[in-house]
This record gives structure tokens, C-alpha cells and sequence, in this order.
């Protein structure tokens, strides 16, 4: 860009010659096409297309005598595998302005090397999510080992704590059902058993009732159930 707006040649020029050979490499073909004028136009605006969003060149497969075009598949992956990162790292070293893009060659290449490595690239903003990502794309094994051993154990919880409330629950079960044969018990001793006063001495079926319901209401009073 600034060799075609006239202005100073530095390294910088450098890193986007390297950026525009990547891009070919990873494509088969550059970034753009068409007349002078527009090309001339979309390279000092900066206006590249991400090496994932164009079709790749069969050249990219060595298999220029195929007349056959990629299957959908296959281009579908290659694309798949420079999108992210890759996208990034090429964008980085092709932007129009010289101070936007890597700070000399050693800059770049440690970028590329970070990809491969499934590190963090420094053209592309640092987010915890991002960072987590290349953590687990690293440490795939581990990180699926330490997801088993949590699932294990949050298992192995939650059936410790259904097996001790499902115990509770079978333990306040009998001690209802306990507690309610006894309520019967006193009922009926209330009910049927007992005498009158010396006024009364006995008493219908129906004051017996009463007299049972009563006492078993005040006995039983802060148990609802």
C-alpha cells in the first residue's frame, strides 16, 4: 500500500510481502482480482478478503491437472482450518496502515509458531474464552482426564445425598406411621374406655367421640400431619 500511495519503503513493506506470500501459500491464489484501478483501490483501504472466506485453489491440494472441482467437503475443511487464527495472523500482516501490522519479521514468525503450538496469538484479542480454549486444545488429555474425574465425583455425590435423603425420608415414614398407630391407640382408650364424673357417669357414643377428638386435637396440636 504505501509503495502505491508514494510513500516511504521500511520493513514494514517487508512483513506485508511476507503476509501476501502466506496468504498464496495457504490459498493458492491472492487476495483479490480485477482491474487495476480496483485492486489498486481495495490494497490501500485494506480491504482483504480472510484467507477462510475465499475458495481455495486446487494448486493448494498439488493437483492442478484435475479438471474435477474440490469437493464441498474438503473445501469446506480447508477453510474451516484457517478460519480463527490463521485469519488473524494473514490480516495482521496485510493491514494497509505500516503501523498496524507485526513489529518486524521475528514478531510474525512467533505468532505462527504460537498457532502451531496452540498457544494465544497476539493478533487476535487475548479474552478469557479464547485463552480457555487454547488451554484445553493444549492439555486435551488432561483436561478430559480432570472433566471424567469431576463427573465421577459429582456423581458419586449426588447418589451419596439421594441414598441419605431417600434413608431420612424411609425413617420419617416409619416414625409417621408409628406415631399414627399410636394416635389411633389413644383415640379409641379416649373414645370408648373412658367414664363420665360422678354427675355422668356414662356417657353416649357420641360425647365419647367428642371427648376422644378433643384431647387428641390437644395432644397432636404441633403435629399438622
Amino acid at each position: 500500500p504505501e509503495q502505491l500511495l508514494g510513500e516511504p519503503v521500511t520493513t514494514a513493506t517487508d512483513i506485508y510481502t511476507l503476509g501476501l506470500l502466506l496468504y498464496i501459500l495457504l490459498t493458492g491464489r491472492l487476495p483479490h482480482s480485477g482491474s487495476p484501478a480496483e485492486l489498486i483501490r481495495r490494497i490501500t483501504l485494506g480491504e482483504m478478503p480472510p484467507p477462510s472466506s475465499v475458495e481455495i485453489s486446487r494448486s493448494r491440494l498439488g493437483a492442478e491437472v484435475l479438471a474435477a472441482p474440490i469437493p464441498p467437503e474438503i473445501m469446506h475443511d480447508l477453510q474451516r482450518q484457517l478460519r480463527g487464527d490463521i485469519d488473524n495472523i494473514v490480516l495482521k500482516a496485510l493491514q494497509a496502515s505500516p503501523q498496524q501490522r507485526y513489529e518486524d519479521v521475528g514478531a510474525f514468525a512467533a505468532d505462527l509458531r504460537r498457532y502451531l503450538n496452540q498457544e494465544p496469538v497476539s493478533a487476535r484479542p487475548c479474552t478469557l474464552t479464547y485463552r480457555a480454549a487454547r488451554f484445553m486444545q493444549r492439555n486435551r488429555t488432561a483436561v478430559v482426564a480432570t472433566i471424567l474425574v469431576l463427573a465421577a465425583i459429582i456423581v458419586g455425590t449426588i447418589t451419596t445425598v439421594s441414598q441419605t435423603i431417600e434413608a431420612r425420608r424411609q425413617r420419617a415414614e416409619a416414625e409417621y406411621q408409628g406415631r399414627s398407630m399410636q394416635l389411633v391407640a389413644d383415640f379409641l382408650n379416649l373414645s370408648l374406655f373412658s367414664e363420665g364424673g360422678p354427675d355422668r357417669p356414662v356417657l353416649t357414643m357420641l360425647e365419647r367421640l367428642e371427648r376422644g377428638a378433643k384431647l387428641v386435637e390437644a395432644q397432636y396440636a404441633n403435629e399438622p400431619s
